[in-house]
């Protein structure tokens, strides 16, 4: 499907550990990261959008206008204004000086005993067995 759209892609399934090196590196064109997701926002979006203060960020692109949104966001404990620093950083998407492009995960299928009470599937796609009991 990716030549049939013009690209000439090339697959290279690599060790975990291993490709985190290669991406620190530079050693990539595209590199997908699997990432559970946080129920806050700045676990899911400062480590990858800053500029070489977070741990997770790989991209050759600079993200300079997103990193004071992102102090900003974190600088405030108001819902409200923490919304609207988040939605100026919505705002950067791909093709706008924004170089990472967060997917949502993939429905999560759990299966369950039927003597399992209180699971919830969480949004994020972790688990959290808080609440769980086996009748």
């Amino acid at each position: 499907m990716a030549a049939e759209a013009g690209f000439d892609l090339k697959i290279r399934v690599t060790e975990f550990a291993t490709s985190l090196k290669q991406a620190e590196d530079g050693d990539f064109q595209l590199y997908l990261i699997g990432w559970s997701g946080r129920s806050d926002p700045d676990g899911n979006s400062f480590i990858f959008q800053t500029c070489k203060r977070a741990a997770e960020h790989t991209a050759t692109t600079a993200t300079r206008r997103s990193t004071p949104l992102h102090t900003e966001a974190r600088a405030t404990s108001d819902p409200a204004e923490r919304k609207k620093a988040y939605e100026k950083i919505a705002a950067q998407v791909p093709g706008r000086g924004l170089d990472h492009l967060p997917l949502p995960p993939a429905g999560p299928d759990r299966a369950t005993p039927t003597r399992l009470e209180g699971y919830r599937q969480m949004p994020d796609g972790l688990v959290r067995v808080v609440g769980v009991k086996l009748k």
